[in-house]
């Protein structure tokens, strides 16, 4: 299951699952002057393999929950609409492997794959190290976000 509509026998099994299942990745996100270890496992921007993006909104929820994501349908957006702008974002697939953390159960969680969503300025400097090191996949960062100000996927 690729895809983000799903039909047919494949939505019907997932409705009577016994148990829920998870189809989605966790967003990765960095606290204000913590530090991370990730690795890529897309990016290449190559014919085979290129980048895309496409246009999302993140908002508060009226019991003021932070943050919501979703995807902005364009024309007639029910979320542009109500003056919720808008802003191109690049996804990258990556594993998070450090930190680790532990959950309410205390089951430790590391090298989790996460989904990674850039913005335009920061994916200016990703171009430039797609560039420099002729891709991304397999490359392991170590990651710093230094300030309230700093990209929400780190800085250094």
């Amino acid at each position: 299951m690729n895809d983000w509509f799903n039909t047919g026998k494949e939505a019907t099994d997932r409705a009577s699952a016994a148990k829920p299942q998870r189809t989605y990745l966790y967003r990765y996100y960095m606290k204000i002057g913590s530090e991370a270890e990730v690795s890529f496992l897309d990016g290449d921007n190559t014919d085979l393999e290129p980048i895309g993006s496409y246009r999302e909104h993140s908002y508060t929820t009226k019991d003021g929950k932070w943050p919501n994501f979703c995807t902005c349908i364009g024309k007639n957006c029910p979320v542009c609409r109500e003056g919720i702008r808008a802003y191109d974002a690049w996804p990258f697939t990556i594993i998070q492997h450090k930190p680790t953390w532990k959950d309410r159960n205390l089951v430790e969680h590391k090298d989790e794959v996460k989904l990674m969503v850039v913005k335009k300025e920061a994916m200016q400097k990703m171009l430039r190290n797609i560039s420099l090191r002729k891709g991304l996949v397999g490359t392991v960062w170590n990651v710093f976000r230094s300030g309230q100000k700093a990209y929400t996927i780190g800085d250094h």
